[in-house]
C-alpha cells in the first residue's frame, strides 16, 4: 500500500484529480444503472473477461475525456497547493477594471 501512496503522490494536480473525477463519474453511472436496473451482466454473450475490458476501456477513455477538459478549462493558469490551501494564478491584465 505504501508503494502505491508514494506513486500517487508523485503525480500532477491535473492527473490527479482527473482520476478522483473518473471514479466519481463511474460511481454515479453505476449507481444510476443500478436503479434503472441495468447491468452487464444482462447480456449473456460476454465473458466476464469482456466485461473487464469494457469497463477498463470505459474508465481510460472518460479519463481522457476529463483529463483534456480539465486543460482546456484552465489552459490560461496555474494551480498549486500550500500547506493544504489550492491556490490559482489566472493570466490576465491586474489592471483591466470588470464592466
Amino acid at each position: 500500500m505504501r508503494k502505491i501512496y508514494k506513486w500517487y503522490s508523485k503525480l500532477t494536480k491535473r492527473v490527479k484529480d482527473s482520476i478522483i473525477i473518473t471514479m466519481s463519474s463511474i460511481g454515479v453511472i453505476s449507481t444510476f444503472l443500478s436503479v434503472l436496473g441495468l447491468s452487464l451482466a444482462d447480456i449473456e454473450t460476454l465473458t466476464i473477461w469482456l466485461r473487464i475490458v469494457i469497463s477498463v476501456f470505459a474508465f481510460i477513455v472518460l479519463y481522457i475525456i476529463i483529463y483534456m477538459l480539465i486543460g482546456r478549462i484552465f489552459k490560461d493558469s496555474v494551480s498549486t497547493t500550500i500547506h493544504q490551501t489550492s491556490v490559482t494564478v489566472v493570466c490576465g491584465d491586474i489592471f483591466e477594471v470588470p464592466e
